[in-house]
């Protein structure tokens, strides 16, 4: 049982094409995304790299289905369950890490807090991840692949959906147990997300399978930072405009603040307003950002309900082969491998 070494032919060669088209489409979408946060989803810009990316992603899927030994073999994707834990598996990492960074730049930079007390209240996430990780893993082997997928699944999205409890007035501390939610529940569901890629695909493509997981949860979170970020961004300033509309302010006033917004940082001086309190100033900026974050935190819930949902219907664990212990530890170290790539 678990993932053994296979031999690998020493003639083939490596997919670079396929390799650089891959790269090349991910990059431009994630420029787009990103450009989409100062210019907007619709900008000359970021439509261009969208074009990109769809036009390097196509390519991409006919390199594949044409080379003969391909970086991904699409034929791989046919098999249900293989295609629904990577899946799964991107959606899960877009709902959860991503809001690590969004909620560091509201606690530092909004409410006040060191970098010190942040950590403290954010460690809980690596903390109930490294420790629910292994728990998951020994789960499988009474329950089948589906329970810890979902049931961890399911825990992360109600992490989620309870940080829309937060208002400018609750202390830092009470999302505490939320955190904790989204880090645990993370690390239920990883070793049978990676269990259910690699057991589905012939032994010869074991490696291959674990690879492409692992790839694109990091896909999940590049995107996820990039994509909720532009939601916070919109957000931020259509929360702004509702807030000043009695006074004359540019629109392009209006961008430069809720740009600052994004990135973590309160305008100095009221650029809104000169005449204006800069404490109300500092209310806008609280309250636009927390905005922007109820929305993020609403759509992560709705994804990582979904993923749960898509587990629960399309994983299946026919063979129901007991985890070894080499494997269980695999599954631990691959934990504090993810841990130590998203600080």
């Amino acid at each position: 049982a678990g993932v053994q070494e296979t031999p690998q032919a020493q003639d083939k060669s490596v997919d670079m094409l396929g390799l650089m088209l891959s790269v090349s489409a991910l990059v431009a979408l994630s420029l787009g995304l990103s450009f989409g946060q100062s210019n907007g989803l619709m900008s000359g810009r970021s439509l261009t790299l969208f074009a990109l990316a769809s036009v390097t992603f196509a390519l991409f899927i006919m390199v594949e289905r044409r080379v003969a030994h391909p970086l991904v073999p699409l034929s791989v994707f046919r098999i249900p369950t293989f295609a629904t834990a990577n899946i799964v598996g991107l959606l899960a990492f877009f709902g959860t890490f991503p809001l690590l960074t969004y909620l560091t730049i509201y606690f530092q930079q909004f409410v006040g807090l060191s970098a010190t007390r942040t950590g403290f209240i954010i460690v809980l996430f690596p903390l109930t991840f490294a420790v629910c990780a292994p728990l998951g893993a020994r789960l499988i082997n009474r329950f089948g692949l589906r329970l810890p997928i979902v049931s961890g699944l399911i825990c992360s999205s109600l992490g989620s959906l309870s940080l829309l409890l937060m208002t400018t007035a609750s202390a830092p501390a009470s999302t505490s147990w939320s955190i904790a939610l989204l880090g645990g529940g993370l690390g239920l569901s990883l070793g049978a997300l990676t269990q259910a890629a690699v057991s589905s695909v012939p032994l010869e493509r074991s490696g291959m399978a674990s690879s492409l997981i692992g790839a694109l949860r990091q896909v999940g979170t590049t995107l996820g930072i990039a994509l909720l970020g532009t939601m916070i961004t919109s957000t931020a300033y259509t929360r702004v405009v509702e807030q000043v509309d009695s006074l004359a302010v540019p629109s392009a006033t209006i961008s430069q603040f809720t740009e600052a917004l994004v990135e973590g940082r309160v305008p100095e001086s009221n650029v809104l307003a000169p005449d204006n309190d800069p404490q109300e100033l500092q209310s806008v900026a609280l309250d636009a950002y927390l905005t922007g974050l109820h929305n993020i935190f609403l759509l992560a819930g709705i994804v990582l309900m979904s993923g749960a949902m898509l587990a629960w219907w399309f994983i299946k664990h026919p063979q129901r082969q007991p985890i070894s212990g080499a494997l269980l530890q695999e599954t631990e170290r691959e934990s504090e491998r993810t841990i130590r790539q998203q600080r």
